[in-house]
């Protein structure tokens, strides 16, 4: 293996590992952030209905990530 190769190896595994912290922290880490406060408001709740009106939100926030909201879910 030349070292021409071998840099431009460690060049692609340098980008990759940028691609994946900037995942990270665009995506999965404000889903979390959406999550916990979903959670919060759940365990918060004073009523039954205040309760799954939170639980409804917490599914279409899941759904959501997969790309599976839909108008029917949101109802």
């Amino acid at each position: 293996m030349s070292a021409g190769t071998f840099f431009i190896i460690i060049f692609a595994i340098a980008v990759l590992l940028l691609l994946a912290i900037k995942v990270i922290s665009e995506i999965i880490v404000p889903f979390s952030k959406e999550t916990r406060y979903i959670k919060m408001e759940m365990h918060r709740a004073t009523s039954e209905s205040e309760y799954n009106y939170w639980k409804k939100a917490l599914k279409n926030h899941y759904l959501g990530v997969f790309g599976l909201s839909t108008k029917k879910h949101k109802k």
